[in-house]
């Protein structure tokens, strides 16, 4: 039986864990429109560039993938999962759950699942990797969904964010909040609720002080020393200093850093991190 795992472009991962089973992976892009100006969310991305852009233009928004995208994708596996950003800030998941319909007309014997991930990047990174465990574990596809849907209980996303202009334009945050940032140069701390919306949790000043906050927020939640994938948007060396003050409390954390990607970058703008975690 072969299994392919679809993902959109806010998830980080391109590469597959090494497995003993047969998985494809199959990245689905987003479209980021500023101005005039179509880009495709893919790996050609330049994000200096593309910040520069945010800054100048007029308006920035994203178009999600079609259904027809979608079922396109789904194609050539008997088992698929789909992990999409979260349904409560975007049509992604509504398009994929509609290209399984279409999938399915042509092809009714596949078995499809998509997966709103509630989150984004870091957190769909951890869903996807734990599928493939899953799928070199368990020989039904059920199996496997019933799996995930248990490990994504124990999964959490949190992102420190140094600019939300576009969080503004796109009405995810208030203006207020965007204007107090900007004039106290503050780093805000915030996370994904459980209907996969985004809460500005804490203002911090200072990047020692935003990290300390941010793994206090994590241990909050349940974090007591689990996987952390963390995307870095043109700030590696603030993920290395929250990866190095995690292991001087967790020593045995395993801690993945890995580039944004455009639709995060979107969101997460010049400097941010995004962190998803595993948590009890």
């Amino acid at each position: 039986m072969k299994w392919k795992i679809v993902v959109d472009s806010s998830a980080n991962i391109r590469k597959l864990p090494d497995t003993s089973a047969a998985i494809d992976l199959e990245v689905v892009p987003f479209y980021l429109q500023i101005d005039d100006e179509t880009i495709v969310d893919n790996s050609e991305i330049d994000f200096a560039d593309l910040f520069a852009k945010f800054k100048t233009a007029d308006k920035c928004t994203t178009a999600c993938p079609s259904p027809a995208t979608f079922a396109e994708s789904f194609a050539g596996a008997d088992n698929v999962l789909c992990f999409t950003i979260t349904g409560g800030l975007s049509g992604c998941y509504n398009s994929a759950v509609n290209g399984r319909t279409m999938a399915l007309e042509d092809n009714p014997e596949q078995n499809i699942f998509v997966f709103d991930s509630r989150s984004t990047g870091p957190e769909m990174d951890m869903l996807v990797e734990k599928a493939v465990e899953f799928i070199d574990a368990y020989d039904d596809f059920d199996e496997v969904v019933d799996a995930l849907k248990a490990y994504h209980q124990h999964t959490r996303l949190v992102f420190i964010l140094q600019s939300i202009d576009n969080l503004v334009t796109n009405g995810r945050v208030s203006s207020v909040a965007a204007s107090i940032v900007g004039l106290l140069n503050l780093r805000l701390i915030g996370r994904r609720t459980d209907e996969g919306t985004i809460e500005l949790a804490h203002r911090v000043r200072g990047n020692a002080r935003v990290i300390k906050k941010t793994i206090a927020q994590m241990e909050e939640e349940g974090y007591v020393g689990g996987r952390i994938v963390l995307a870095e948007h043109l700030n590696p060396s603030m993920a290395e200093d929250f990866k190095k003050a995690v292991q001087a409390k967790y020593p045995n954390a395993e801690i993945t850093i890995r580039p944004g990607t455009g639709l995060t970058a979107f969101y997460a703008e010049d400097g941010g991190l995004i962190v998803g975690y595993e948590r009890q």
